[in-house]
């Protein structure tokens, strides 16, 4: 284990890592180690609500299975994540590589603010990174996150609903979303108070016509409250009162279990296509927006193991022209049409 921690992350320990230091003996990794060092960046993983929907309803076991499910997906993006962890040291951090190693404290919630069943984990990935071919750490180049957001968030998405798959359900790719078959539109909404606040605040507002992600960010930061905290047994308990008047019960997801895969017609994707669709309104584009639109084509089909495997292929293509790096390190492409 990476600086002599296993897979519980103890108080102690994510406080020294947040401002920089060894997590055992308390020594300084990065420059800089100490109250004014930057802590990292919190990653969220959400489910999508017929994931949190299923959960509300099911039996023990069920839920044990999905909440793996979860943490499982989440580790693999996480994984994705830290392939593209740049490290930054020399004089104002000029000097910048592929990281070796990186560490993230993963917590799991149940519930929105507004108490309604919202699975997710946020996973905080500390601001220290092992540098390649040394025993020195140092702190990170945090833009490759931000630029890989939505690759990373699919590529959880698509994990989850293979995983999905092999617990009986079916899974309805929705563009970059899916659902699950035997949730409806009506019990979505009802388990969705969080979501009609916002929205309801926007139109109020006259949010509704401005940038749709800022609009909604300043409506659910206006719109927040503190979050109460019950035991998770009064959330289940409270979760299986809402899902039941909803028909969400154990039997119900029982039945949604069923759905078996026999012989699937063929897979695959057109690379003309996606290259052809990632350079209609620009002259190039990156790896990870490439992913995306694997991601999205495979959704419910493929895993993220199968989504990264085709984008190497993809990456390969004939018509594909490698441009090379950006300064964070993300690799740039074009085609030999726009080229």
């Amino acid at each position: 284990a990476r600086l002599g921690l296993d897979d519980i992350a103890e108080a102690e320990q994510v406080e020294r890592l947040a401002k920089g230091f060894h997590p055992i003996t308390g020594e300084a990794l990065v420059k800089g180690a100490g109250d004014g060092h930057v802590m990292g960046l919190d990653m969220t993983f959400s489910a999508p609500k017929d994931f949190s929907a299923v959960f509300a309803g099911s039996d023990p076991a069920t839920r044990d299975a999905l909440i793996e499910c979860l943490q499982q997906s989440a580790k693999t993006a996480l994984d994705y994540a830290e392939s593209a962890v740049v490290t930054r040291h020399g004089h104002g951090g000029r000097i910048k590589q592929v990281a070796e190693a990186a560490i993230a404290a993963c917590y799991t919630h149940f519930r929105s603010r507004a108490l309604d069943p919202q699975c997710h984990i946020h996973a905080f990935l500390f601001n220290v990174g092992k540098r390649q071919n040394t025993t020195e750490w140092s702190a990170l180049e945090h833009r490759p996150q931000f630029e890989r957001k939505l690759a990373t968030g699919i590529l959880f998405r698509v994990e989850l609903a293979h995983k999905l798959r092999g617990l009986g359900f079916e899974v309805v790719p929705t563009g970059p979303y899916f659902a699950i078959k035997g949730i409806d539109e009506a019990q979505r909404a009802a388990l969705s108070t969080r979501s009609r606040q916002i929205a309801e605040y926007m139109a109020e507002c006259g949010l509704l016509e401005a940038d749709g992600g800022a609009a909604r960010e300043m409506a659910a930061l206006n719109t927040r409250q503190a979050k109460s905290e019950p035991s998770l047994p009064e959330l289940l308990d409270r979760f299986e009162a809402m899902a039941a008047e909803l028909g969400i019960t154990p039997d119900a997801v029982l039945n949604m279990r069923r759905y078996s895969v026999l012989a699937e017609e063929p897979f695959s994707i057109d690379h003309d296509e996606v290259l052809e669709e990632l350079l209609a309104s620009q002259s190039c584009a990156t790896e990870q927006e490439a992913l995306a639109a694997i991601c999205q084509r495979a959704m419910g089909r493929w895993n993220a193991a199968e989504c990264l495997a085709e984008l190497e292929r993809f990456l390969e293509h004939e018509n594909v022209i490698q441009l090379g790096r950006t300064e964070h390190l993300t690799h740039v492409f074009t085609s030999k049409a726009t080229r």
